[in-house]
């Protein structure tokens, strides 16, 4: 039995709507899943950019010593003291590179001094406006920091062990050594710098 014109329009408009159910389902699976592979990417430009920044931020550091050409070198915060080094020229012949380390990265405004060989050991106090001679933490030798009170022979053994990983940036940070709290650190903040 032959379908009428209206049977014939119904048929057309149901295939015609379930085309476009099939194709509107199709396009929004494919939006998801193109969608799905831009969310890493944008997390990776993102990452990107984030190390970048940080990579870029400026150190200026100040060298002397036992190298060809002493001065102020800016750098990246990621930078090692052997590049500040080689930045200034090498080590000259005379220069004792055994007391310093070449693998510390810098930090902003700090000073590297490479000692000539016969020249007395790192500087162990630093002059301060008014408050007279403090110990300094990162550079001191193991008698040095004997000196301080409540400071023994092993208490001083922790601190270099510790400084040789992670140079203090603050006096505050002698508290991260074990066997310094805040009640050692109150009695010795007056007579220490960094």
């Amino acid at each position: 039995m032959p379908l009428s014109t209206r049977e014939k329009k119904l048929f057309v408009g149901f295939f015609c709507v379930l085309a476009l159910i099939f194709f509107w389902i199709k396009d929004t699976g494919t939006q998801n899943r193109a969608s799905g592979l831009l969310e890493p990417i944008e997390t990776e430009i993102g990452e990107v950019e984030r190390i970048s920044q940080e990579e870029s931020k400026e150190a200026v550091v100040h060298i002397s010593g036992g190298v060809h050409r002493p001065g102020l070198y800016t750098c990246s915060t990621e930078t090692r003291v052997a590049d500040v080094v080689e930045m200034a020229g090498g080590f000259l012949p005379e220069a004792d590179q055994s007391t310093i380390n070449l693998a510390k990265k810098v930090r902003d405004e700090e000073k590297i001094h490479i000692f000539l060989i016969g020249e007395s050991p790192m500087p162990v106090h630093m002059e301060m406006e008014g408050t007279g001679l403090l110990i300094n933490i990162n550079t001191a030798d193991h008698k040095t920091l004997q000196d301080l009170p409540g400071i023994g022979e092993k208490t001083a053994d922790k601190i270099i062990q510790y400084r040789e990983q992670i140079p203090f940036g603050a006096i505050e940070d002698i508290k991260n050594v074990p066997g310094i709290g805040e009640k050692k650190f109150e009695e010795i903040k007056e007579l220490i710098t960094y």
